[in-house]
């Protein structure tokens, strides 16, 4: 069924997926511009970066999935990564995580005997010309836990002649912002920031036509109507989540329905099925609430 559906409109495999694939990233100008501050906050050596989205959805872990990819097809194994995607962890729970990803020896209970391994952990990679970066995602979420926070500021003081031993990105949801406000020692550490915004009409349509194009689409018959991606883009306000979401159920209803493309009746008709649901809840809330 699901592969009749999408060689009907002349896909290889699934064009909207929720997953944070990095090759189904769209880089608008602004995702274009956060991906190149990120990196240059890598190569650069600048110790913190912040990545904000104004809303859930707007493909700030799909960036960062990306930046891993990039950074690893440009440095090889050069390079060590640790990604924390729910950092509702104590201090000591996330320094042992981090030693974990970064294969440092055997976690111990002491605090302080962590934070001893995974520093010289850091210089030997240092020395060895290996880069490390460690990232937080769901960054919104350490505003339960002030202390943690106070053990990732504590990560930038990690040096060696001058110089960091460490890249760190802490991204997350507009709370994260006003929680790191409120820690002026972290904030001024983070000197490198972003805050991604919804897409615009035009990117919408970007959107669009890149993930379709990933998923084999030739271009030969247009699947979207214009119309269709003005009704799109007017009921997810250019949330990349929620045109995914949208598009999906649209392909299926166009396919059980064999229309040749889709126009903007198909496209509200996925709308009313997204919001309409036997327990009440409304998908488009549940879309925006959850966590990315």
């Amino acid at each position: 069924m699901i592969r009749e559906c999408f060689a009907y409109w002349g896909l290889e495999s699934v064009p909207f997926s929720l997953s944070p694939e990095p090759d189904m990233l769209f880089l608008s100008k602004q995702h274009h511009e956060c991906l190149l501050r990120l990196k240059y906050a890598f190569y650069s050596d600048k110790g913190g970066s912040l990545l904000v989205s104004e809303d859930a959805g707007a493909g700030k872990t799909s960036i960062i999935y990306r930046l891993i990819k990039d950074l690893h097809k440009e440095l090889r194994a050069k390079m060590k990564v640790a990604l924390l995607s729910h950092p509702n962890l104590t201090p000591n729970q996330l320094i042992q995580e981090i030693c974990r990803q970064l294969g440092v020896g055997k976690p111990s209970r002491s605090r302080y005997e962590n934070l001893n391994q995974l520093r010289e952990k850091l210089m030997s990679l240092r020395q060895e010309e290996t880069r490390c970066l460690i990232i937080v995602d769901e960054g919104q979420l350490l505003s339960r836990h002030p202390d943690t926070i106070q053990e990732l500021r504590i990560l930038l003081n990690f040096c060696l002649e001058g110089k960091f031993l460490l890249t760190f990105i802490l991204a997350g949801q507009k709370k994260l912002e006003d929680t790191i406000r409120s820690v002026p020692e972290f904030w001024q550490r983070l000197p490198v920031r972003f805050f991604l915004g919804n897409l615009d009409r035009h990117d919408t349509n970007g959107l669009i036509l890149h993930r379709l194009q990933q998923a084999g689409y030739k271009g030969e018959e247009k699947i979207f109507e214009d119309e269709a991606v003005d009704f799109i883009y007017r009921y997810t306000e250019g949330c990349p989540r929620l045109i995914c979401s949208l598009c999906d159920l649209s392909l299926l209803i166009g396919y059980t329905m064999r229309r040749k493309s889709l126009d903007a009746t198909i496209v509200q008709q996925a709308e009313n099925d997204m919001v309409r649901s036997e327990r009440g809840i409304h998908y488009y809330k549940f879309l925006k609430s959850a966590g990315e």
